[in-house]
């Protein structure tokens, strides 16, 4: 019984990592009209919440959704490290590798996303997003594996 919940959560484990990959090559194809519109609704929606709770509504909204789209690339590319270790994880692979796997295999996604773009109306590679995500999936890799450590500390207690 045991061993067929074990395989079934290392199932789900990389079906969330192929789910995660395919929302962002999704987002990834849009053109930059359609990107541009997203990012102007996430960033209005946020704004408006930063308004109601400070009172203050004085921002400039191209610097703002700059920084919106560039927290976006970096919350998007630690969930996919944090996701490739857990299933790493799941699949037994064990640290330090799990851990280079799941950064490693995140960091080269970013780079294909990023040439991915290149056939996007309106898109195009950049360096910096690669960064960025490459970023975002060190410390999504970083924290996972804190957490990993510490469920399986707590369990062996």
């Amino acid at each position: 019984m045991r061993a067929t919940i074990r395989k079934h959560y290392t199932v789900l484990s990389w079906l969330a990592v192929l789910v995660c990959m395919g929302l962002i090559f999704y987002l990834s194809s849009q053109s930059g009209e359609d990107s541009g519109r997203l990012s102007a609704i996430v960033t209005t929606f946020i704004m408006n919440i930063i308004e109601r709770i400070t009172g203050n509504s004085e921002f400039d909204l191209e610097t703002f959704n700059h920084v919106v789209r560039k927290l976006a690339h970096f919350t998007a590319y630690f969930i996919l490290g944090s996701l490739l270790l857990n299933a790493l994880h799941a699949s037994k692979v064990r640290p330090p590798k799990s851990q280079r796997y799941a950064y490693i295999t995140a960091t080269l996604y970013a780079a294909t996303d990023e040439c991915h773009q290149m056939f996007s109306d309106g898109r195009g590679p950049q360096l910096r997003d690669v960064a960025i995500d490459s970023a975002g999936a060190l410390i999504g890799v970083i924290l996972t594996s804190i957490l990993i450590r510490e469920i399986i500390r707590i369990k062996n207690k």
